[in-house]
């Protein structure tokens, strides 16, 4: 995969150079989203019936990440509410209920009981309303400010959100599932698997919750 620096604060890039950062970080997630697929899939249906040691944690960082990346695209970069709390307020059985998105706890990643099926169902309309928010994403709108001050992160544009926000919570969510592949004593991955994908560009630090749900 092409690999081309994503500006991160305002720059001066030539139109070409914009219209390249945008695609090249539309591949990305689109990468994202299925080396985490990937990985949930490792997983067998033995070890998601919640009697693996950590697998509920686990599966609620994979939800975790989901409302993550629903609330950054809807609520955070374009206003709207999140499908969690709307289209999808009752179609998967939370346990307990995700919390508010401006106020995450985190220990809900702990405790959530989502049911997978429907989880996943989740992240099939997530995944579709991340790419068509990015995919209609201009040069000009990925240097887009968005004012998160109150979260203690100044004014960073819409590629740095993406970036660290997004793809920093997929990142976490590949590596908790991961653990549960390793503790359950599962075969080495697959060559064409998850583990040949290039690492994504995405600092894991706990900077890049970006003050969502969490």
């Amino acid at each position: 995969m092409r690999v081309i620096s994503i500006p991160t604060e305002p720059t001066r890039l030539t139109a070409p150079a914009l219209r390249d950062a945008v695609s090249s970080l539309r591949e990305q997630v689109q990468e994202a989203h299925r080396v985490l697929e990937e990985r949930l899939a490792e997983v067998t249906s033995e070890q998601s019936d919640g009697s693996l040691p950590g697998w509920s944690q686990r599966l609620g960082a994979y939800a975790h990440a989901l409302c993550v990346e629903d609330g950054t695209i809807h609520a955070l970069l374009k206003g709207d509410a999140p499908l969690f709390a709307t289209t999808w307020a009752d179609q998967v059985q939370w346990g307990p209920p995700p919390p508010r998105f401006e106020r995450g706890d985190q220990a809900w990643i702990r405790r959530v009981e989502g049911e997978l099926s429907a989880l996943r169902r989740y992240a099939t309309a997530v995944f579709a309303a991340t790419d068509l928010y990015l995919a209609s994403l201009t040069p000009e709108g990925l240097v887009r400010t968005v004012d998160l001050s109150g979260r203690g992160l100044g004014q960073p544009t819409v590629a740095w959100v993406v970036s660290r926000c997004l793809l920093g919570e997929l990142t976490s969510a590949c590596s908790a599932l991961s653990v549960v592949k390793r503790r359950a004593g599962a075969a080495e991955t697959p060559t064409s698997a998850a583990s040949s994908y290039p690492p994504f560009r995405a600092d894991p630090s706990p900077r890049t919750r970006c003050g969502l749900l969490a």
